[in-house]
């Protein structure tokens, strides 16, 4: 019951960084504000967060081995797009993309 909410967490998490980061590619050129991309970058952070306690959680659990790399893979591919996000030129929605990769 515990795994099949938090893959529905994990679902929500990741389909509002996405939502997120299309909004912010596609208002770009409205307005220089840029609530959207404070919102991708907040989403990734916790998506972060989220991966490194389920890797801790799955290495104290003694989990499978295929399990642990996926949680620490998910964790660096969130590390690696919002290093992206922060050099983005919004004519490509990277973070969609790349969200795209996460391991389950």
């Amino acid at each position: 019951m515990a795994s099949i909410d938090l893959d529905e967490q994990l679902a929500e998490r990741i389909a509002f960084v996405k939502r997120s980061c299309v909004l912010c590619k596609g208002r770009s050129r409205l307005r220089a504000v840029e609530p959207e991309k404070n919102k991708v970058k907040e989403g990734l952070h916790n998506l972060v967060e989220f991966f490194n306690s389920q890797f801790n959680a799955l290495r104290r659990e003694d989990a499978e081995a295929e399990e642990i790399n996926n949680a620490i893979a998910n964790k660096r591919l969130c590390m690696d797009l919002l290093e992206e996000c922060e050099e983005c030129s919004k004519e490509v929605d990277l973070v969609n993309r790349g969200l795209n990769k996460v391991k389950k």
